[in-house]
């Protein structure tokens, strides 16, 4: 009954979107927005891909794993940005935190490294690998952050971290 119901409440919603002269032409105008956005880069870029062992802590880049250089970030065009010439060294197994007050960068950081934004100007060396060079699929299954909200986990911490099983457990 509650599926017919939704379905029934979406039918009329559809109908007076489209019969309504003011509210149709909204729905248009968002459509045609959405029709305008760019493109999110590919999700493998075959004559680029990442080896199969990258990140690795035996790659050839042995002085650090993660490599930020004057990172400078915005989320629009029009406004100024929320990072600027930021240098960050993370070394191979290092394990880091951000403690800062709040609003102070490191989910914007953590956004840039997985690429869910990209930098306005510097880059993110992974591993030697600059990761705009990198297909989303290839950086995003081999890359894991542990969110400060553990409301966000469903699941064991093993299954979060390694969610594809591609590690095997070592006695």
């Amino acid at each position: 009954m509650a599926f017919t119901n939704s379905v029934h409440w979406a039918h009329q919603l559809w109908a007076a979107l489209e019969l309504d002269p003011k509210y149709g032409s909204i729905s248009v105008d968002c459509v045609v927005e959405y029709l305008d956005l760019p493109q999110e880069p590919p999700t493998v870029i075959e004559g680029n891909r990442s080896p199969a062992c990258w990140p690795s802590s035996t790659g050839p880049n042995m002085d650090f794993l993660i490599v930020v250089e004057d990172l400078e970030v915005k989320y629009a065009p029009e406004i100024p940005p929320v990072l600027h010439g930021v240098l960050l060294s993370i070394e191979s197994r290092e394990k880091i935190g951000f403690l800062r007050r709040t609003r102070s960068g490191e989910s914007t950081i953590t956004m840039s490294i997985l690429r869910l934004v990209d930098p306005t100007k510097g880059k993110i060396m992974i591993d030697g690998i600059d990761i705009t060079k990198a297909g989303l699929h290839d950086l995003r299954c081999r890359i894991m952050f542990t969110p400060q909200d553990a409301t966000l986990f469903s699941g064991t911490l093993r299954e979060n971290i390694d969610p594809f099983s591609t590690v095997t457990l070592i006695s």
